[in-house]
């Protein structure tokens, strides 16, 4: 054993404190900074695994760590935050949307995990099974992330829906999204998606302009996302009926 093979997990202890981070600031009202801490535990989310692979360092204690970690991260955080941030004005019910989100998450992340073992048919390997949870957390405080970026720079669009704080319209909200984790809906992958070589470049491109956005207008480069995301999820749908068929049929 040497310190490499352990420098996957100690990215996954890293992300659970990022994560974990995220309820100080919003037990101090930094709500920017708890948006922030959700999207960066959720980037290093997605490297853990992949560094392990490649580093040739996987392991069950690994997989299990991870688990637990995007559980805290996912399941509990992003409700916290959004109990703090409108919900508690209704006590009991928002509490409840916080008890809520956390069942979703475990029954998500459960099923992911006894499904580790299992083959999918080749047709599928390219869908998850339900939201993501990382999706799901950045998806569930989606109401501050509106806010904070139409409120002050888009105020008149702002105001054609101006219910994002209101603590009834964010524990409806944020109950939605947790049923879409615990979901079976198919919904593609983005780690498979694939693209002919000569497309790179443009690949880059299309990156770094995302980049540019996200250091200059960090919420209104989030809110678009999300919107591109919540759109991504009947094409998925869409997409994985076809290959099913497909699949089926040969």
């Amino acid at each position: 054993m040497t310190l490499v093979r352990l420098f996957p997990s100690i990215l996954t202890l890293t992300g659970l404190c990022i994560g974990m981070s995220t309820i100080n600031f919003a037990l101090k009202g930094n709500f920017e900074m708890a948006v922030t801490f959700i999207v960066l535990a959720s980037i290093i989310d997605g490297m853990d695994g992949t560094v392990a692979r490649l580093l040739n360092a996987t392991s069950d204690f690994g997989a299990q760590l991870d688990s637990l970690t995007d559980f805290i991260n996912f399941g509990i955080a992003p409700a916290f935050v959004m109990y703090l941030w409108a919900a508690a004005e209704v006590p009991k019910i928002g509490w409840a949307m916080v008890l809520f989100m956390s069942i979703c998450c475990a029954i998500r992340l459960a099923r992911f995990n006894t499904d580790l073992d299992v083959q999918p048919p080749k047709w599928a390997a390219k869908f998850y099974t339900g939201m993501p949870s990382p999706a799901g957390a950045m998806m569930a405080v989606g109401p501050i992330t509106v806010t904070l970026a139409l409120k002050e720079d888009f105020p008149d669009l702002f105001q054609l829906f101006p219910y994002w704080e209101q603590p009834w319209f964010v524990i409806g909200y944020v109950a939605v999204i947790a049923l879409l984790m615990a979901s079976r809906l198919p919904t593609y992958s983005i780690k498979k998606f694939s693209f002919p070589r000569r497309y790179a470049w443009l690949i880059l491109v299309l990156i770094g302009l995302v980049l540019i956005a996200a250091f200059t207008k960090p919420f209104l480069t989030l809110v678009s996302i999300g919107v591109w995301y919540s759109l991504s999820l009947p094409i998925g749908l869409g997409m994985y009926l076809r290959a099913k068929s497909k699949g089926q049929q040969g």
